[in-house]
């Protein structure tokens, strides 16, 4: 077999949706060239397999971009820049909405009225070379201009690549056509000879993207599932196309094509002899026969009921244990739900949405009605994908729960799993809070100590301090939450134990005093800061003393504390600005205002920046725009600041509210 181009990247390397991996050859190793020629010819098979899996045509769409509501500063820092920009093709912009192929192939729908006027949404008609060239750097990894990569489905680099050299095809840009196909040279044949002993398997290009391309197409048609006009019949018809096109070459995309076709015409077939009803008909149907209607509708329904059939996972809920039977066989059903998808943040062919199952929507509601959940660690097999039966250890499991649960009555098991402090524990005791409270306390105090996720403990505190207020005089609910407070074994549980007793009303000095010796014990951890909610909490706890020496000790060293607790310190100091937290008929006292508008205006030049966390404009958030921010929600007559604006107008208005402030306080010259 003579070795094309991709023969040649396999043989010095992998090619992977990441880019490429260098492989170390045998000295023995023969070289070979390969001509522009022949990378030209596997482009063309690679563009026909293309049209043979079903991909959307372009040809007659407009190219242009998609003006969100949304907004993020680009590098220029330019206004123009501040858009979340999708690019795509326009397949009509009548009746108040916008429907645009995104630019790889997904249907999207964006609705024009109520948009301000600063932030309205709109279509941009741009030519094709915009688009084309934009990806490219995108690609190439320079971020010169590319677009910001967010939609969800995405191939992979090298199918990017193609489907940009389809659209030059399909748009009649030849000149264009010949510029990606350029830089598909470029992407794979990083090195001009090859190694001449290469297995005889080795595909030629278009062989290489056949599994992209064919399990890309399924995301494609699985995307479709949250659009009702599209029927099961359609969409079957879709993936069989796909899975007949794939079924010599890519057995695992024709396996999946196959077998949603398969599943989602069963859908088709059933419903011609048995359509679907509408609740107010589900509602009158005797117990049995409800609980089996609505988990029909869950093919078609929303989890939260904002579309398809109205409320039905609500329904089964308020159903509760009446409909825990049916939902256990319903783990035996993994044809595809309506629900919309879930999306991996990875690329390549193993980056699939993630669409829900009626076993998956089942696996939910047993998990919400009973309080049980399935090991962790462990597959339920209830995808997709996965063959009939593969269900069956987490059917087994939800059965043998159910069994046991009858067996000892509801009382004595929640009483029992609580006091064993099972995986449960956190659900189950909110159930026997909710149900035998007086059987609760003394259970929860006995589990409480056996529970070994720090998480898990600080929601059971929080669930006994919310489900029994009302009942403040039960001295054994004080108690256990002063016991944990002093000597819970983490920050979180600590904290939560606070925040729970202050929930009782109780502001008692010394539970004060206890929350301060935990922030300036933080101060001494060299090595490592508690987990970032814990920390967060505490600050949000002490704010919400709205004590001036509170506060003041929390501003004495925050300068010297990571900008995570800086950044909280912003958010809950401002909350503890308007109102009396004890009498909200009350405002706050003006010693306490003023402290806390200083605090404020004393980070305004902490230019620290929080990566990862986006404040306004999809920036990595600044501490002292953050800062700025809030001066100007609890003070707009006196300050003023955009944090849309550009760097430079940022800097200037933040320099403008010190100065307004140093005047305002008669600081000035100071």
């Amino acid at each position: 077999m003579k070795h094309t181009f991709v023969s040649t990247l396999l043989a010095v390397g992998v090619l992977s949706s990441g880019g490429f991996v260098p492989r170390v050859m045998a000295a023995e190793e023969k070289r070979i060239t390969v001509s522009e020629a022949e990378v030209k010819t596997e482009v063309a098979a690679a563009l026909v397999w293309l049209d043979a899996l079903g991909y959307p045509s372009v040809k007659g769409l407009q190219p242009g971009a998609v003006k969100t509501n949304g907004t993020g500063l680009g590098t220029s820092d330019a206004d123009a820049d501040r858009w979340l920009t999708q690019a795509g093709f326009l397949k009509s912009g009548d009746g108040g909405t916008l429907d645009v192929l995104n630019r790889w192939l997904v249907p999207a729908r964006y609705h024009l009225q109520d948009d301000p006027p600063d932030l309205k949404r709109r279509f941009e008609p741009k030519d094709l070379e915009w688009l084309v060239m934009r990806e490219m750097d995108l690609v190439r990894g320079s971020g010169a201009g590319g677009f910001a990569d967010m939609e969800i489905p995405r191939p992979p680099v090298a199918l990017r690549l193609l489907l940009l050299a389809r659209y030059c095809r399909e748009l009649n840009e030849a000149a264009l056509f010949s510029r990606v196909e350029a830089r598909l040279l470029e992407q794979v044949k990083l090195s001009k000879e090859a190694a001449a002993n290469a297995p005889a398997e080795w595909p030629a290009f278009y062989r290489s993207l056949e599994e992209q391309a064919s399990l890309y197409m399924i995301q494609l048609c699985l995307h479709s599932l949250t659009d009702r006009a599209q029927s099961w019949e359609v969409m079957s018809g879709r993936l069989r196309a796909v899975a007949e096109a794939c079924a010599d070459r890519q057995v695992e995309a024709s396996r999946r094509a196959r077998l949603l076709a398969e599943r989602m015409s069963s859908y088709a077939e059933e419903e011609k002899s048995e359509p679907l009803m509408a609740m107010n008909e589900i509602r009158e149907l005797p117990i049995e026969k409800r609980v089996n209607e609505l988990i029909r509708c869950l093919r078609a329904a929303s989890r939260d009921g904002s579309e398809g059939v109205e409320g039905v996972h609500g329904e089964l809920v308020k159903l509760g244990q009446q409909a825990v039977p049916g939902l256990i066989r319903a783990l035996a059903d993994h044809r595809p739900s309506r629900t919309p998808p879930l999306f991996s943040c990875a690329s390549g062919p193993q980056a699939d949405l993630y669409v829900s199952s009626i076993a998956d929507e089942a696996a939910t509601l047993l998990r919400d009605i009973t309080g049980h959940t399935f090991a962790e660690n462990q597959d339920p097999k209830t995808g997709i994908y996965e063959p009939d039966g593969a269900e069956r250890v987490i059917r087994q499991d939800y059965e043998m729960w159910w069994a046991d649960f009858q067996a000892k009555g509801e009382r004595e098991f929640l009483i029992q799993q609580v006091s064993l402090a099972t995986r449960d524990m956190e659900a189950m005791s909110r159930l026997l809070l909710k149900k035998y409270p007086q059987d609760a306390i003394a259970a929860i105090a006995t589990g409480l100590p056996r529970i070994k996720e720090p998480y898990v403990r600080s929601n059971v505190i929080q669930n006994l301090s919310l489900q029994t207020l009302g009942r403040q005089d039960d001295p054994r609910v004080i108690g256990l939450l002063r016991t944990e407070m002093l000597t819970g074994p983490t920050l979180w549980c600590r904290v939560s134990a606070a925040v729970s007793l202050r929930n009782y009303g109780q502001w008692q000095p010394d539970i004060t005093e206890a929350m301060l010796t935990e922030w300036r014990d933080l101060a001494r951890k060299k090595e490592s800061y508690e987990d970032a909610n814990a920390v967060d909490s505490l600050i949000s706890y002490l704010t919400f003393t709205q004590d001036v020496k509170v506060i003041e000790a929390l501003m004495t060293d925050l300068r010297s504390r990571p900008i995570e607790n800086r950044l909280a310190f912003i958010d809950h100091v401002a909350d503890a600005y308007p109102r009396n937290h004890r009498n909200t008929d009350l405002p706050t006292s003006p010693e306490l205002r003023a402290l806390i508008e200083k605090s404020l205006v004393s980070l305004l030049d902490d230019d620290a920046v929080k990566q990862g966390v986006y404040g306004p404009g999809f920036l990595d958030v600044r501490a002292g725009e953050r800062a700025a921010e809030a001066l100007v929600r609890l003070l707009p007559e006196e300050y003023a600041f955009d944090a849309k604006a550009t760097a430079k107008e940022k800097a200037v208005a933040m320099g403008t509210i010190k100065w307004r402030w140093l005047e305002k306080t008669g600081a000035v010259g100071k």
